[in-house]
């Protein structure tokens, strides 16, 4: 399913964060992307703490998909609880994500902590006076709604492999996964809006908005 968020954000009113591939309790993910924990407990144990040191009452959320494997209730629980109250979360599936706990009733108990699931999901957002329509993916898409105008498209699933890619491209897409490149140089796997707005504008500087910047380079 897609789904276009109806209301426009406003960075003035809310802080917005990004986040992907976290693989709670995910055991086989250390060393398929090499992380720096000596076991899935410890790697646990750094999400919750990364949460609790950085979420503020009022903060939303977009996860972009993979964020349990294998996980028990109890698990989940004590990942949410790490957050304040009035954290608001949107999800968007990834191919990890097992369905039957986020959708339906029965069993579904990680469906409860997210305000909206979906495949992908669509919003604008008003920043420094542009408005950026933001299009959602756990997979990187070569072309995606909007993509003539200038949105952006912030994916997961790739783990970084594809950043060299993304990068030489020139394209507005980005992994925003917790082994990729832009969440690493940021120095925690939840990324602000206004760091991934300043990635874009890095290669965009000589162009006021992303639409300029798409009709300039590929139109």
């Amino acid at each position: 399913s897609i789904m276009r968020l109806n209301e426009k954000l406003n960075l003035e009113e809310n802080r917005i964060l990004f986040c992907s591939d976290l693989h709670y309790n995910h055991r086989n993910v250390l060393n398929l992307s090499q992380r720096p924990f000596k076991d899935v407990e410890e790697m646990n144990q750094y999400l919750i703490e990364t949460l609790k040191s950085t979420l503020k009452p009022g903060d939303i959320i977009f996860d972009l998909g993979d964020t349990f494997w294998q996980v028990k209730q109890d698990e989940v629980e004590k990942f949410f609880k790490a957050c304040p109250e009035n954290v608001t979360w949107y999800k968007v599936m990834g191919n990890h994500d097992k369905s039957t706990l986020y959708y339906g009733d029965n069993n579904a108990f990680i469906k409860k902590h997210y305000k909206v699931i979906s495949d992908r999901l669509h919003f604008n957002l008003e920043y420094k006076k542009e408005t950026c329509l933001l299009i959602l993916s756990h997979f990187p898409e070569l072309d995606w709604h909007g993509r003539f105008r200038g949105s952006l498209m912030l994916h997961g699933h790739c783990h970084g492999h594809l950043d060299k890619l993304n990068k030489e491209s020139g394209e507005l897409r980005v992994d925003v996964g917790f082994d990729g490149e832009l969440a690493k140089n940021y120095g925690s796997f939840l990324i602000p809006f206004e760091y991934i707005y300043d990635y874009f504008k890095g290669f965009t500087k000589e162009c006021r908005y992303f639409n300029e910047y798409f009709n300039k380079h590929f139109k």
